[in-house]
């Protein structure tokens, strides 16, 4: 189809030399039809495609039902993420065809990577976490656990924790930041939970023990033998108890927002209890709606000074990072922990961090936890938001006081 080009919109590349669609660095399926399709409305952004000229050039004139090429532009828009109500990428012009209104930059090879290294040097030891890799591991009882690795260094092991998704979080305003500092000067190695992301998400058990398990295949499959542990919030639990059964194994074990009892476990009312009840249902009615109301609210439990950028990305991967049945599962469970035991019997270097005004893990919780843990070291945030940003202060002290706390000067 001509000159090799590049072509860039949203957080998507269009590879027409390779014929590959990427979204940030994972590989987005596409068959052969599909991509001509995109290919082809790219190409031609400026004007109104029509039922013949769509034809015409990905069918070459041959006798195509209405179904089979409405199946095809409905597979491009999947792709792209622009199916349902939101078609902000591929307009319907009724009567007259569709066109392809988002921006688009296009680029020759040689200069595309130029521009790629400039634009991915987010951090001045980024470029060469950027390889983000992708593997599948198998856990104890069958299920299917995606991890990913990046960096170089001593190995870092992040827990996985709700909400989890390997390729959405690579692009994310939020936990972007979070990966590069983390990578900075380690073998950063991720994965999703079961349920979760690239993991398997059908016909899953979900329980502590299974979680546990699945952090277990990951540490083996990516050959970590000993390693800097890190649970951030609901994965704190999985930490810990990890922590507890392999002591020999964790150089430094980091808690991030975690709790030794979940929501339900710490209630000393009914009201408390009916409470929780009523976020789990609310989880179950209204996570993969088309409307963000929902989401928006649980978003603002965790991220409430949020930029609007910031925001809707993180709406964004709570709609894709599970099902709403998985989602109440993995609710349940967090609710119902209660790790007060496994919190004494760790016995390894341990430092536990947590936000003063939290609204997901009380600022109390954190305080009992670094109690439990003997010799532990308690660090508190002044902020609001459960998970740190990258633009508040206090995502400089987090740095510093994981780099102090790891030997780790990046």
């Amino acid at each position: 189809m001509g000159t090799t080009m590049l072509y860039r919109f949203e957080d998507y590349v269009l590879d027409t030399d390779r014929r590959e669609l990427y979204r940030g660095t994972a590989l987005v399926p596409l068959t052969p039809q599909a991509f001509d399709l995109l290919e082809y409305l790219i190409r031609n952004h400026d004007r109104v495609l029509g039922r013949d000229d769509l034809v015409a050039a990905i069918w070459e004139g041959r006798s195509v039902s209405d179904a089979a090429l409405s199946t095809r532009i409905n597979a491009v828009r999947s792709a792209i993420g622009d199916n349902g109500e939101r078609q902000s990428l591929i307009k319907t012009i009724p009567r007259k065809g569709i066109r392809f209104v988002g921006a688009v930059r296009e680029e020759q090879q040689a200069q595309a990577l130029q521009t790629a290294n400039a634009a991915m040097e987010r951090s001045t030891d980024a470029i060469r976490r950027l390889a983000q890799r992708i593997r599948f591991c198998v856990s104890r009882d069958g299920t299917r656990i995606a991890y990913a690795t990046c960096g170089a260094g001593p190995p870092l092991v992040l827990v996985a924790h709700f909400m989890g998704h390997l390729t959405v979080e690579w692009d994310s305003p939020v936990w972007g930041p979070w990966i590069d500092m983390l990578a900075c000067r380690h073998t950063l190695i991720r994965y999703d939970g079961r349920g979760c992301g690239l993991s398997d998400r059908e016909r899953v058990q979900i329980s502590l023990d299974r979680a546990v398990e699945d952090l277990e295949a990951v540490i083996e499959a990516a050959e970590a033998a000993n390693f800097i542990l890190l649970g951030i919030t609901s994965g704190g639990a999985i930490a810990m108890t990890y922590a507890a059964q392999h002591p020999e194994r964790i150089t430094h074990l980091i808690l991030y927002g975690a709790y030794t009892r979940g929501r339900i476990a710490r209630a000393t009312t009914p009201e408390q209890r009916e409470d929780a009840q009523l976020q789990i249902k609310a989880v179950r009615v209204g996570w993969a709606q088309d409307n963000p109301a929902f989401r928006q609210l649980y978003t603002s439990l965790w991220i409430p000074d949020a930029t609007a950028e910031q925001a809707r990305a993180f709406n964004e991967q709570i709609r894709v990072s599970t099902t709403p049945e998985n989602a109440t599962k993995l609710m349940k469970m967090a609710f119902g922990f209660d790790l007060r035991d496994a919190a004494t019997r760790v016995r390894c270097p341990t430092l536990v961090l947590h936000v003063r005004d939290d609204a997901v893990a009380p600022f109390e919780e954190g305080r009992m936890l670094a109690g439990l843990i003997r010799g532990a070291r308690f660090v508190q945030f002044e902020s609001r938001n459960h998970l740190l940003l990258e633009n508040e202060p206090a995502f400089v002290q987090l740095v510093q006081e994981i780099k102090a706390s790891t030997d780790a000067d990046c």
